[in-house]
């Protein structure tokens, strides 16, 4: 039985189960002078109970990788579900706080700038869509992208200056930039102008998008009151949704600033890293 188990090919159990086997019809024959025709179906049980002992133990090896699969695949389901009732979760908690208070403000007096009031109507428009799980509805070429990102803080009252020139040079580079570059890329120049918006003190910034030999380039510069960044804590927008964006995609971000002298952001990434983190050749 334990050469049955020991070995993997039926060949080598055969092979393995015949030397006992003629070991034992030598002493049978010679020193026991049992008769042939006891001898051999003597023998033979060396080689039957071999043979069921391999095919015992590939039944219990197949078994065993059957339940495996199946444990790794309760995993997958358990993790699949417990994540679909974590966002379920997020879900209530952002149609419960964040959308009614965003739907409240866009349709009461609070808000008398029409052009603040559009944008928290068009954000409480997209968070609902989000809750809702409906597929994003953004515009195809990164030209369009560009374009829907600098109107959108221009409603929000951040003047946003892009030269034409890009723009008309972004619309030949759908072909070129790959779609996790371009979303990496834009969320990151989006944070960067929110923090204008926000910490800067000025109305207006200047966007650049353009392609420079294998890695998309965008800058965003304003003339604000810039920061020591030696003196300033970390902050999430700063490390999560511009550096750790980038960092995701094998990008990087660059902050020149000082005080008074104005902010300049600096983000790269490289397409030959987007398409070797998809797995794409070119």
């Amino acid at each position: 039985m334990g050469i049955g188990l020991a070995y993997r090919s039926p060949l080598a159990v055969l092979v393995v189960a015949a030397l006992p086997l003629a070991a034992y019809a030598a002493s049978a024959a010679r020193y026991l002078r049992e008769p042939v025709w006891n001898i051999v179906p003597n023998s033979a049980t060396y080689l039957a109970n071999a043979l069921l002992a391999w095919a015992l133990a590939q039944l219990l090896k197949c078994t065993a990788r059957r339940i495996d699969d199946l444990t790794a695949r309760t995993a997958r389901h358990e993790r699949d579900l417990a994540t679909a009732q974590e966002r379920a979760r997020h879900a209530r908690l952002l149609h419960d706080r964040s959308l009614q208070t965003l739907e409240m403000l866009s349709r009461g007096p609070w808000i008398t700038d029409p052009r603040l009031r559009d944008h928290v109507a068009a954000e409480a428009s997209w968070l609902r869509g989000l809750v809702r799980g409906d597929p994003p509805t953004a515009p195809d070429g990164i030209a369009e992208r560009v374009q829907e990102l600098v109107r959108r803080h221009i409603r929000a009252g951040l003047a946003v200056t892009i030269p034409d020139r890009q723009l008309r040079q972004l619309a030949d580079l759908d072909d070129r930039v790959p779609p996790l570059a371009l979303e990496a890329l834009l969320g990151a120049v989006d944070e960067a102008l929110t923090n204008v918006a926000k910490h800067a003190g000025v109305t207006s910034a200047v966007l650049t998008v353009d392609l420079d030999g294998d890695a998309i380039r965008a800058s965003v510069v304003d003339h604000g009151r810039g920061f020591d960044p030696a003196s300033c804590a970390p902050n999430f927008g700063m490390a999560q949704s511009i550096h750790g964006r980038l960092a995701a995609v094998r990008g990087a971000s660059v902050v020149h600033t000082r005080p008074g002298l104005g902010t300049q952001v600096d983000l790269t990434v490289p397409l030959a890293a987007v398409r070797e983190t998809r797995g794409v050749t070119g």
